[in-house]
């Protein structure tokens, strides 16, 4: 692959500063239903901090959010934080801009909807979860030319539950059709609905799918189309190598996209040594 496939002026218009918001949700109460997590919120951290580092993502670093019990951040991700976090994040961004929003915890079904738990999450009703219509919806609204959401759901659910675990999509109704009527719209999610995220990772301190999720943001040549970090080439590198190395393990976890439009996703632009 070459770099001639997106022109300089698709590149431009491509590659506007994005705007970030982490979330990575470990610490739930035992009697939330919710087992805890050990890598969620290193998993949030290493990727803002992917973003506050490598120039070549285009991150504004005033536009660098992190909800996770980690020293950095005050903000743990409860459900008031992280709703008012995505309004936040949809409002900041111009027609210039793009934005991902990145969250690694536990995810459920009821009645085939998804839910994110935040760490105040509790097992026993909807309203302590985080609706992901909800967050489609606010994130929809946002006049930013590109959005992106990336799920990450570490283990396989509560463990005192009803609901239907682990993470899977929402309603094939609803997405399909909310991205069929919006462009510039992909959604990644670290395996299918009927698998449990792998924490089998090359670094024990992070999930397998954000080991290399990061390795790609961090400009993996493997993960390159030419010097360009697109959505497509992204996905390509994470997918085979999850794939692969949970095959290893005796696992199986494939992760899924699902994109609204045509366009072109640049993720990172390496062309240019800085």
């Amino acid at each position: 692959m070459h770099m001639g496939k997106v022109s300089d002026e698709k590149l431009q218009h491509a590659h506007g500063a994005i705007h970030l918001l982490c979330v990575g949700a470990s610490n739930y109460a035992t009697e939330s239903g919710f087992m805890k997590l050990k890598v969620c919120a290193e998993d949030a951290r290493r990727v803002a901090q992917t973003f506050r580092e490598v120039r070549e993502l285009n991150a504004d670093p005033s536009q660098i959010r992190l909800l996770a019990s980690v020293p950095e951040t005050t903000k743990n991700p409860t459900g008031g934080h992280i709703y008012t976090a995505l309004h936040q994040l949809a409002e900041s961004a111009t027609t210039e801009d793009r934005i991902l929003f990145f969250f690694s915890g536990h995810g459920v079904k009821v009645d085939d909807e998804l839910y994110l738990v935040p760490e105040d999450g509790n097992s026993e009703h909807t309203k302590f979860l985080i609706s992901f219509v909800d967050v489609l919806t606010i994130l929809g609204k946002s006049d930013a030319k590109q959005k992106l959401i990336v799920l990450d759901a570490c283990l396989s659910g509560p463990t005192v539950t009803s609901f239907k675990s682990p993470l899977s999509t929402a309603s094939q109704k609803f997405l399909t059709g909310y991205l069929a009527k919006t462009e510039g719209t992909a959604i990644i999610g670290s395996s299918t609905a009927d698998q449990p995220s792998s924490t089998l990772s090359p670094d024990p301190k992070v999930s397998l799918f954000t080991y290399f999720l990061v390795s790609a943001l961090r400009g993996a040549p493997e993960a390159m189309d030419g010097n360009l970090l697109t959505l497509d080439s992204l996905f390509q590198y994470v997918s085979v190598n999850v794939i692969e190395v949970s095959k290893s393990h005796g696992k199986t976890q494939r992760p899924t996209i699902k994109q609204g439009g045509t366009g072109v996703m640049v993720l990172g632009d390496f062309s240019h040594p800085l």
